[in-house]
């Protein structure tokens, strides 16, 4: 589990798709996006980071 992950959309490198795909490589099966500094983010429905 890891309940603090940026994207692109603020400090991080990666894209939110990227960011589900990484985790599921690493075997988490409950992440948390936790952007900030932005008032326009697109939302991301929660699914299975296996799908």
């Amino acid at each position: 589990m890891d309940l603090h992950l940026h994207t692109i959309n603020s400090d991080g490198d990666n894209t939110p798709d990227e960011v589900i795909r990484l985790a599921a490589q690493e075997g988490l099966q409950v992440i948390a996006l936790t952007d900030h500094n932005k008032l326009s983010l697109r939302i991301v429905n929660s699914r299975n980071v296996s799908e």
